[in-house]
């Protein structure tokens, strides 16, 4: 931008000046600037290119097989070239022809080159910006994002699977190789356009089934997408447990938090699929020695059962499937906590199934057809802990037994008598 309006400003001085009549008498050394300067910009983009050509393949390499594709599908970076190369042949032909013409009317020509020539040096500055925006992997993720949108914008949902993929091997290499901060962006990413995904499948225009998803089998784009999202989201769980990275394993388990709430919105049978694989998420992280994750896990689920009934009209919808499997995860997860840690107390363990009990007790729920069943559910899960909780009471504690007193040593006086 400021090329244009320095160039802009130059090319109203020439036509204002005595300096701009006095140069349009001497077109020759006017066109051969020209034809000089148009030549650089011939090679300027091919140089960008060829020195970028390391790097990008060393980005690669560290983030995502598909960023030359990514690269290639660019549609800034195809106009920025596209302009660097009209922008040459526009001034060969202003170079040219600017000999036919008056004095009067070569100055105009010469402004308008001017104005060109600035374009021309914004647009090439923007070229290296966007070439280098590629060794960047935080502006990597911003342009897998803007592809995602596009996808879901023009309903091609296999692409919008691509982007998953594509993101998620970015966060489990940056797990083998960096640390926290990179994969913890790439799963807010994917909440993002999993949620735009799920907003844009609710319009009418949106079809189930369509050619491309028919020739690869595909029956139920929505549900094929869901999984997708799952698979990739429990990969990059399960390289963050292994590392013991805790902030990502939470990350990903409130990412399909919000994967059941929009879930739930478009289809409240799906939001059964992410309940279980948020518990296996969970239970991965307490297995190995990660007990912070388990009760954000807990509390992600008492948050999205509590907000399923709040912001849905749940009046006419079948709620027995997600609710009996919030209720079965949540029973896991406390039990695998009190695996990990004896001296839980038994009735904390169970709040959180006191809690979801409490959503079915009140006036709202309570003459809906799946209550008897939900409670039914929790009263089992909660009749474990109450027998669990029994058992511990009927056990004595555990006394360690007392050492015997170490022997004392006769004195010293005694000892040296027995040697005389």
């Amino acid at each position: 931008m400021i090329g244009t309006l320095t160039s802009l400003i130059l090319a109203l001085l020439f036509l204002l000046s005595p300096l701009g009549q006095l140069l349009a008498t001497s077109w020759n050394l006017m066109a051969i600037s020209i034809i000089i300067v148009a030549s650089l910009f011939i090679l300027l983009p091919v140089l960008i290119q060829a020195i970028s050509w390391s790097p990008l393949q060393r980005a690669e390499k560290l983030l995502t097989p598909r960023l030359f594709e990514l690269k290639k599908q660019d549609k800034i970076l195809l106009f920025d070239k596209a302009w660097l190369i009209l922008f040459p042949l526009l001034s060969y032909s202003i170079a040219l022809f600017g000999n036919v013409l008056e004095a009067p009317s070569r100055i105009f020509a010469w402004a308008a080159w001017l104005f060109l020539l600035g374009i021309s040096l914004d647009v090439l500055q923007h070229l290296i910006k966007r070439v280098s925006s590629y060794l960047n992997p935080y502006a990597v993720l911003d342009h897998f994002s803007h592809v995602a949108r596009t996808s879901i914008q023009n309903d091609r949902e296999l692409e919008v699977c691509d982007s998953a993929d594509a993101l998620s091997e970015m966060a489990v290499k940056s797990i083998q190789e960096s640390g926290s901060a990179l994969p913890m962006e790439v799963l807010g990413k994917m909440s993002e356009i999993f949620k735009r995904f799920m907003e844009a499948s609710k319009s009418l225009t949106h079809h189930e089934r369509d050619k491309e998803t028919q020739a690869l089998g595909i029956s139920d784009k929505i549900s094929y997408t869901l999984f997708y999202f799952m698979q990739r989201l429990e990969l990059i769980n399960r390289k963050a447990v292994d590392k013991q990275l805790e902030p990502v394993s939470s990350k990903a388990v409130t990412t399909l938090g919000n994967m059941i709430l929009q879930s739930a919105k478009l289809d409240i049978s799906l939001a059964a699929f992410p309940v279980q694989s948020l518990g296996k998420c969970a239970l991965a992280a307490q297995q190995n020695k990660m007990p912070e994750v388990g009760v954000k896990a807990t509390i992600t689920l008492v948050e999205v059962a509590r907000t399923i009934l709040e912001e849905i009209d749940v009046t006419y919808l079948e709620l027995k499937d997600p609710y009996t499997a919030i209720v079965a995860e949540l029973k896991d997860i406390a039990q695998e906590a009190f695996k990990q840690d004896k001296s839980l107390s038994i009735p904390v363990l169970k709040q959180p199934l006191v809690q979801v009990r409490g959503f079915f007790t009140g006036e709202k729920m309570a003459g809906h057809a799946d209550t008897p069943v939900i409670l039914d559910a929790i009263d089992r899960a909660i009749g474990e802990f109450d027998a669990l909780e029994m058992v511990l009471r009927t056990i004595p504690p555990f006394v360690p037994p007392e050492e015997p007193p170490p022997e004392e040593a006769p004195p010293k006086e005694e000892k040296s008598a027995k040697q005389k």
